[in-house]
């Protein structure tokens, strides 16, 4: 019996140390997880303000908002002046100044109570002057320029509607320094003007001789007096239009054949009565109106 209780006791005492042993393991395990979660809430814990104490809740209430002045209105005349009156530009400085507004762009439509009718009166009248198409007109509708009268000659004039082909009259004047008592009116290719007596660009050969009363005279194709009226023999376009003398300028049709045109060229004088050069169908491109 005695030696085997001696195993036995051995056994029981090793069990015994070893459960003592995890025991003690797990209530150290418990404590240390128990620190950290106390070290973990006081980190994550939000900084909150400490409470309102008496004295900064009795303290004095805030001062109440003040609304801010409204804009001033802005006069737009004053903005132009001061805005231009800034500029580097005298001309403009200048305008700012006198309280005058900048120059309108041209304008090229024309004036509703101008006739495309021109009659030898009024702007168009023999004592005219620039000043008087510019008061008829519109500033902007008239402007100084140099007038083309063939074989590279030119002349300084006048110009209505210079932007728009329909109503463009150019004008020279006798008294080229001051401009005034017209010489020539010059009514060009695609005008819509037209003369008291029914003339107008693309007027026939025919047509015109009918008005004239008889044939007249006229110069040969092809060079820069192409086509000019040279002598009315005494017809009604010699005085038609009373104080205004009238001429005109033809052009033969478009696509003929040399063989039609050749007999009617050069510098040299043609009945209109003739048949080769009605055999050309001229139309007038260019209308004259002057004062003798």
């Amino acid at each position: 019996m005695g030696p085997k209780r001696h195993p036995l006791l051995m056994g029981a005492a090793i069990a015994a140390v070893l459960g003592l042993a995890v025991a003690a393991g797990w209530s150290l395990g418990l404590g240390r997880q128990a620190s950290l979660l106390l070290s973990d809430t006081r980190t994550a814990a939000p900084n909150v303000p400490p409470p309102a104490t008496a004295a900064s809740t009795s303290s004095a209430p805030p001062a109440p908002l003040v609304a801010a002045p409204a804009p001033r209105p802005v006069d737009p005349e004053t903005m132009f002046r001061q805005t231009i009156a800034a500029s580097n530009t005298a001309r403009f400085s200048g305008l700012a100044r006198h309280g005058i507004a900048a120059p309108a762009p041209p304008a090229v439509a024309m004036a509703a109570d101008v006739s495309r009718i021109l009659k030898c009166e009024g702007p168009f009248a023999r004592d005219s002057s620039h000043a008087r198409l510019v008061q008829t007109f519109g500033r902007q509708n008239v402007r100084e320029g140099s007038i083309y009268l063939g074989e590279g000659e030119s002349s300084p004039g006048s110009i209505i509607y210079p932007n728009d082909l329909r109503f463009k009259i150019e004008m020279t004047w006798k008294d080229t320094v001051k401009f005034e008592k017209i010489n020539w009116l010059y009514i060009r290719r695609d005008s819509k003007w037209r003369l008291v007596n029914g003339m107008r660009i693309g007027s026939s050969l025919k047509e015109v001789e009918r008005l004239n009363g008889r044939p007249f005279k006229l110069s040969g194709f092809g060079w820069d007096y192409s086509g000019a009226v040279r002598t009315w023999q005494d017809g009604s376009l010699d005085t038609g239009l009373g104080d205004c003398a009238v001429s005109a300028r033809f052009d033969p049709a478009e696509n003929l054949l040399p063989r039609v045109t050749k007999k009617v060229l050069g510098d040299r004088e043609i009945l209109s009565s003739n048949r080769d050069m009605q055999a050309t169908r001229p139309a007038i491109y260019l209308l004259l109106v002057g004062y003798r």
